[in-house]
């Protein structure tokens, strides 16, 4: 095993030992990053939670409530997966 090996295992370990907000924390971060993933394909995105949960329930379209948010992606991370 290289260290390139070694460190992606150790990161797919801290992955599975997350929690639903922890697990959020890291969603954002990979979406805001310069990291080339595709993710519409795995991750809970902005669009998909609208498309699965309808409009955000903030009264100002460009001020999100993060409560709104961690609430939502608690309940989409719990929902059962259809293979």
């Amino acid at each position: 095993m290289n260290n390139l090996e070694k460190m992606k295992e150790e990161l797919v370990k801290r992955i599975q030992d997350m929690d639903c907000n922890e697990f959020e924390g890291l969603k954002d971060e990979l979406l805001e990053s310069e990291v080339i993933i595709d993710s519409e394909r795995f991750l809970f995105t902005c669009d998909k939670c609208r498309e699965k949960y309808g409009e955000c329930k903030s009264e100002y379209k460009d001020n999100i409530s993060a409560e709104d948010c961690l609430e939502r992606f608690e309940r989409y991370c719990m929902e059962e997966v259809d293979d």
